[in-house]
């Protein structure tokens, strides 16, 4: 990330690593990098192939966020 999110009142980041049908990867991914929040979405291989990474105002609100 090339910014410092507390520097804007982001305190809660969170790296998803997700395990997606390879079939729904593509819109899942698509989706996801929709949100506000998204920061980054990556396709990657392993156990889960879907990296995503969020950033939010505090925990609450990453509790919050569908």
């Amino acid at each position: 990330m090339d910014l410092a999110p507390a520097q804007f009142g982001f305190h809660a980041t969170a790296y998803l690593w997700l395990a997606v049908t390879p079939g729904d990867l593509d819109p899942t991914s698509t989706a996801l990098s929709l949100h506000p929040e998204t920061t980054f979405t990556a396709a990657v291989t392993g156990a889960a192939n879907l990296l995503v990474t969020v950033v939010c105002r505090d925990t609450e609100d990453l509790r919050r966020r569908p």
